[in-house]
């Protein structure tokens, strides 16, 4: 859970009139919240904008074993890494290494592209553009969380059968041979455009930012944001830190329902990562105060249009904000 009040055009807040009995406040909320059954563990950064008032907050454990969740504890941030990836792909259009306006087929193997999107025996693969996986406007289906029509989804598959790991080729086979997409790529400039969360949008974001400039996503990512951010403790499953100034501290435990779920090759294929709040906080106020991107004008973009998720219907839809 992150807050940042972090903002570039606002007028100085006032100070706080007992910092103390704030950063007590608010202990005392997440020690009530992690007391609920059901949440092992949570970790909580609050920061104002001109840094008056900083606090981190911990409470439950971090593991199976009743290790006590501290405030800079790692933990798995999920689909925060798309806020990552997009903001990596933005910095690399400022440089003119990528264009997000440019279907995916210009980047990506045509083997790779064809029938990823197909609706009434219409293959519209090569209409999405990078900016569609970007905004969740392509239609495509997840290939992590949709159902075929005669299975369960990956998620489900994960519960009942165990660890995997999958290939991106083998996630996209699955999105070619057992979904179906939801509508056809939106038309960004439309007053209104449909939008519905799905993982393939970003895998395909991943696979094309890596054709673009012949890296790997985690060594992208550390050439645009870990290293001039100095995001020392947000990492890849697959490519833990290395570190000599201090100790590294174990992540936290994944939990699904009261037991610690144990999913290492899974976590390494959903190219999401580990951070910590403070991390996470550096990334919040480079980007709301602009010190990220090279054009001024690149974070407004990101922000320019906010598209409405419909109300959840199925589990998929669950996702959306």
């Amino acid at each position: 859970m992150i807050e940042s009040h972090a903002r570039s055009d606002a007028a100085t807040p006032a100070p706080l009139r007992d910092p103390q009995r704030a950063a007590a406040s608010l202990q005392r909320s997440i020690d009530r919240l992690a007391a609920r059954r059901g949440i092992p563990h949570l970790v909580v950064a609050v920061e104002r904008g001109d840094g008056s008032f900083r606090w981190r907050g911990a409470a439950g454990v971090a593991d199976g074993a009743g290790t006590p969740m501290r405030s800079d504890t790692p933990f798995f941030i999920a689909s925060i890494t798309k806020l990552l990836i997009a903001a990596a792909a933005m910095k690399l259009a400022e440089q003119q290494r990528l264009d997000i306006d440019r279907s995916i087929a210009a980047y990506l193997p045509r083997a790779t592209v064809q029938g990823l999107h197909r609706i009434g025996g219409i293959d519209r693969s090569e209409s999405i553009t990078l900016r569609h996986l970007m905004s969740h406007t392509s239609g495509l289906p997840d290939w992590l969380e949709d159902s075929p029509a005669d299975g369960r989804s990956v998620v489900d598959e994960l519960l009942r059968d165990g660890d995997r790991y999958w290939t991106r080729e083998q996630m996209l086979q699955r999105v070619r041979q057992q979904l179906h997409a939801h509508f056809p790529p939106q038309p960004l400039q439309a007053a209104r455009a449909r939008a519905r969360y799905s993982n393939t949008n970003y895998q395909l974001l991943i696979a094309s930012i890596e054709a673009a400039t012949g890296l790997p996503i985690h060594d992208v990512l550390h050439e645009q944001l870990f290293a001039p951010l100095r995001m020392h403790d947000t990492w890849h499953p697959a490519h833990p830190p290395a570190r000599i100034d201090r100790p590294v501290i174990a992540p936290a435990a994944l939990w699904a329902g009261d037991r610690v779920l144990h999913a290492p090759l899974m976590l390494q294929s959903l190219e999401d990562y580990y951070s910590t709040t403070t991390d996470l906080l550096r990334l919040l106020r480079a980007l709301t105060c602009g010190a990220l991107f090279a054009n001024p004008r690149t974070w407004p973009a990101m922000c320019a249009r906010w598209i409405r998720f419909s109300l959840p219907r199925d589990r998929a839809a669950l996702r959306s904000p």
